[in-house]
Order: structure tokens, then C-alpha cells, then sequence
């Protein structure tokens, strides 16, 4: 991998990935950065950092843990420009369930979906973490 750090000049999103955050793999395909890693592991830790290391602008999304008494409760889409929505929780009441959690699909359009189009139309770097299983519930997700 070539040589990152503070004194790099790349700003490529790709390049750096190792040097930011060694706990996650991440691999450049098609111009594509795919990354993994472990619950736990800080890869939104490592897309917060990298995005604000950018010389380019970015926009889309990422999800937040809810806690409640230090256990998992639910999960939040954040997007670049700061916007923030429930999309699960084990109190919401609705017909779309994944294990504990019920699914607001329209929480996740109208704020994860609506990131994505914006950045794409702005002709930005598109950040989307994560694709899961909740996401992928989502016809109009899925089409993005």
C-alpha cells in the first residue's frame, strides 16, 4: 500500500484507509471503496475520519448505534450534513422487523435515500455505511 499519513498529499479516499484505521480491510473496486470489519470494530469511526480528511466534498450517510442502558436499542442514519433519523428500534411499532428491531422504511427514505440523490446529483463522493439487512428492505434504497 502506498505511504499515507498526515504528511501524504493524496487525498484519495482509497489510499489511505490502512494508515487511518489498520482494525477494518478495505479494498478499491470499480472506483468503489468497500469496507468491512467487526461489530465493534470502528469502521464509523474510520468513514467520519476519512470524510473529514477529504479535499473533496461528500455526501450520504452512515448509522449510529442507540443505546439504552448500555445495551443495543436501535439505529440512526446520520448523514454528512449532520441530518440524523431513528430507522430501528425495539419500541417503534411498525410491520418491518429485523430480529429485535422494527423498521421505519420511511425514516430511512426520507433521510438516508434523500443524502444519496442530493450527492449524486451534486456529483459528490457517495458515502453509504451501511448495506445491510434493514437497508435492503427498502425498495427505493436498493434503487439508488
Amino acid at each position: 500500500m502506498p505511504r499515507c499519513g498526515p504528511e501524504s498529499k493524496s487525498s484519495g479516499i482509497g489510499r489511505c484507509i490502512a494508515w487511518f484505521w489498520p482494525r477494518c480491510e478495505a479494498r478499491v473496486v470499480n472506483q468503489k471503496v468497500l469496507l468491512t470489519g467487526r461489530p465493534g470494530s470502528g469502521k464509523t469511526t474510520l468513514i467520519q475520519r476519512v470524510v473529514n480528511k477529504l479535499r473533496q466534498r461528500a455526501g450520504g450517510f452512515y448509522t449510529e448505534e442507540i443505546q439504552d442502558g448500555g445495551a443495543r436499542a436501535g439505529f440512526k442514519i446520520v448523514t454528512l450534513d449532520r441530518d440524523e433519523i431513528v430507522f430501528a428500534h425495539v419500541d417503534f411499532q411498525t410491520a418491518e422487523r429485523i430480529g429485535k428491531y422494527r423498521i421505519d422504511l420511511s425514516a430511512l427514505e426520507a433521510v438516508g435515500v434523500k443524502a444519496i440523490r442530493e450527492a449524486v446529483q451534486a456529483q459528490r463522493l457517495v458515502v453509504i455505511y451501511e448495506i445491510g439487512p434493514m437497508e435492503i428492505r427498502s425498495v427505493f434504497f436498493v434503487k439508488q
